[in-house]
């Protein structure tokens, strides 16, 4: 990745999971802050979100249940392009 021109607003970056096989990261691109920076927003609630109850039911884990809660769900942060290519990415859903 070279500029901005590679992830338009409303693009998700959905990062490869490391040895947290419960968690992956996601993350959108809300803005622009000229060529080279983006903001990026948490928008993976974790695994212990329940959809269609609209709440945490938390999960089952090697060490027993647990919530499951992503707790920088929402977060917003600024991080230059290169260091987006340094991440692990799987997938990139851009809007359509």
């Amino acid at each position: 990745m070279k500029s901005n021109k590679d992830l338009p607003i409303g693009s998700v970056i959905v990062l490869a999971r490391k040895s947290n096989r419960y968690f992956q990261p996601s993350y959108e691109v809300m803005s622009h802050e000229g060529r080279t920076k983006l903001t990026l927003k948490d928008v993976n609630r974790g695994p212990g979100w329940d959809e269609t109850k609209r709440k945490y039911v938390g999960i089952r884990g090697p060490g027993g249940w647990f919530r499951g809660e992503n707790k920088a769900f929402g977060e917003e942060f600024t991080c230059h392009v290169k260091e987006i290519a340094n991440w692990n990415i799987e997938k990139v859903t851009k809007p359509e």
